[in-house]
């Protein structure tokens, strides 16, 4: 018999503890949490919301959603696909397909987003790409967004790849540039708080215009002398000097300016 509005959340991570307190919470559901270690699972559960899964209660879930890593997600869905009336990940580069064959009501959930554990997220309006095979993901999918206000797009597993990649240059290779220059002024003794204004404004101006038209900098305007500094500057430093010239190299090749070696 399945338990309407229960549902299994499948790990501990990042978005797993979102999704807990998302879905224990806004959307209403009744929320078990299954993790490979008890311990720390009893401790999410204490910190996020939700109760550790027992498997001797034999409970059949409405959903089971496997919040794992990526190499784990076929692993799980083996596991608990027998705990559930529909089985769902939360990957962006892991097909939909990947989970056919351990149930015939499959879905994907990702939302587009940077998490952290202990960060808040505010999930209204945030974009989640969803997939669905049968009717009871959809269903899900429904409640969840009427609930919550997020907005679900409907996206095939090439999308989504897609919009992974997407994701990983304007969120995750951003972030390491921000750690580099974080670096740098630390070990050359400056303070990296005063990059924060920048770093903001630039945040919010490619929300405003395109960011073809929003590029500045030495490269944008063909500053040779300028470039030529910062790369002395980096003479000990191989790998920055590599980041260094090769976003350079992008940016004035854009811009229809030669770089000269």
């Amino acid at each position: 018999m399945t338990h309407p509005d229960e549902i299994l959340l499948v790990g501990t991570g990042n978005l797993a503890s979102h999704l807990a307190t998302l879905l224990s919470g806004p959307a209403g559901f009744r929320v078990d949490v299954a993790g490979r270690d008890a311990e720390t699972t009893e401790i999410f559960c204490n910190t996020y919301g939700g109760l550790p899964f027992r498997a001797e209660d034999a409970k059949y879930y409405q959903v089971a959603i496997i919040c794992v890593s990526d190499q784990a997600i076929e692993q799980c869905a083996g596991i608990y696909a027998k705990h559930a009336a529909a089985l769902i990940h939360t990957s962006g580069a892991t097909p939909f397909e990947v989970l056919s064959k351990y149930h015939s009501q499959t879905g994907v959930f990702w939302p587009m987003q940077t998490f952290t554990a202990g960060r808040p997220i505010n999930w209204h309006k945030l974009p989640v790409c969803i997939q669905a095979s049968g009717s009871g993901p959809g269903v899900f999918f429904e409640k969840l967004s009427n609930s919550t206000g997020l907005l679900t797009v409907e996206t095939t597993s090439a999308e989504r790849l897609n919009y992974h990649l997407a994701a990983v240059f304007a969120c995750n290779f951003t972030n390491h540039l921000y750690t580099l220059a974080d670096i740098w002024c630390r070990e050359n003794l400056l303070e990296p708080k005063l990059m924060l204004p920048l770093i903001e404004e630039t945040a919010k101006k490619v929300q405003l215009l395109d960011p073809t038209e929003a590029q500045t900098g030495p490269a944008k305007r063909a500053d040779q002398v300028t470039i030529d500094k910062h790369m002395a500057l980096l003479n000990d430093h191989p790998a920055l000097r590599q980041v260094y010239q090769l976003f350079s190299e992008q940016i004035m090749s854009r811009y229809h300016y030669l770089w000269r070696k």
